[in-house]
């Protein structure tokens, strides 16, 4: 899609056509590096007062003066983001501090309870982490698991993932799929998250509905449960024979010791990343290029590249010297040329 918008942005012979793009503050230099000069840009700020009023009196269906301190609790702990706001209605819901009043037609809500038994969300974080610990535990492992593999994914590596994870647990996750009914229960898993409002499905597609929930559940997360989970997801990529199979696999298994304490050959890892490397040259992603390089040969005992790897590591290190050139890093180009001259 990417490639399909630059072509049209490019094409000085259209005319009649308006595009809108919409883009946050981090992706903003690719936005306007793939722009015409004449484009306008609008900065969307966070609601303010009078508009989350607004947006909270629509929602409850209740009067101006009724929700007039509920609204100045909400825009304080969610600072105006629209998201946030919607989001904290359904905490305070689900928590039964707003409730529906069948025979007055209206939500009931305490201010003094709201501001003292949400005290704890002012961070978003919190209000997510919060709605997070009354998920079904499976549900919850589920996504865990799914933030590690981006912010979208496929079906089926859901589907591969979650069955070596909870192989490895000896299925001691309660309700862990069993051999004949796992692709069931995991889709029944998938549906859930979907009703919860964590993912959205476009076909056999899956992201989350937003970038802080993703961010949450990966935060919730052990260490040691992070290694074991980049391990599985490296390993499956491995088993691919797709051309970003080695780039998603040394993104994975770069992230996690195991591999490296698993790997028959220690230059195993230094493979992987020299052809993740390769494939972001062919890319133009030299910087990314540079990282699986380094990384890569980092893997290897200094005492043993030369001696026991030494076409891999000849090979990396003369890639290596060539993308530091090209980013315009001229002296570590050097000193890795003359590491690849020195040995020749």
């Amino acid at each position: 899609s990417e490639a399909i918008l630059e072509t049209i942005l490019q094409d000085s012979e259209m005319k009649n056509v308006i595009i809108i793009l919409a883009y946050r503050n981090e992706n903003a230099e690719y936005a306007k590096s793939i722009l015409p000069s004449d484009y306008v840009d609008f900065s969307i700020q966070n609601l303010s007062s009078t508009h989350v009023h607004e947006l909270i009196s629509s929602k409850l269906r209740s009067g101006a003066t009724e929700i007039e301190e509920l609204s100045k609790i909400i825009l304080r702990k969610t600072l105006g983001n629209p998201f946030h706001v919607l989001e904290f209605l359904s905490t305070m819901e689900r928590e039964g501090l707003l409730t529906f009043d069948v025979n007055a037609s209206s939500w009931d809500f305490d201010v003094v309870r709201i501001e003292s038994e949400m005290k704890m969300s002012d961070s978003v974080v919190e209000l997510l982490s919060r709605r997070i610990t009354c998920l079904d535990t499976n549900v919850r492992k589920m996504l865990q698991v799914c933030s590690l593999l981006g912010f979208q994914f496929s079906e089926k590596m859901v589907m591969n993932v979650m069955i070596e994870f909870f192989q490895s647990r000896n299925n001691s996750v309660s309700n862990a799929p069993t051999s004949t009914s796992e692709d069931r229960n995991l889709q029944m898993l998938l549906k859930r998250a979907v009703k919860e409002n964590y993912l959205e499905m476009t076909r056999d597609v899956y992201k989350f509905n937003h970038d802080k929930l993703q961010a949450v559940f990966c935060s919730s997360l052990k260490d040691f449960e992070k290694g074991e989970i980049h391990l599985i997801v490296g390993k499956s990529f491995l088993r691919q024979s797709s051309d970003t199979s080695a780039y998603h696999a040394a993104a994975h298994l770069n992230q996690t010791s195991l591999y490296h304490e698993e790997a028959e050959d220690a230059s195993n890892l230094a493979r992987i990343n020299f052809k993740a490397s390769n494939y972001c040259e062919s890319k133009s992603a030299f910087s990314e290029s540079i990282s699986f390089l380094k990384h890569g040969l980092s893997r290897i005992k200094e005492s043993e590249k030369w001696s026991e790897h030494f076409d891999l590591v000849f090979e990396m290190t003369s890639a290596l010297a060539r993308m530091e050139y090209v980013m315009g890093n001229y002296k570590a180009s050097l000193i890795a040329n003359q590491e690849v001259l020195r040995r020749a």
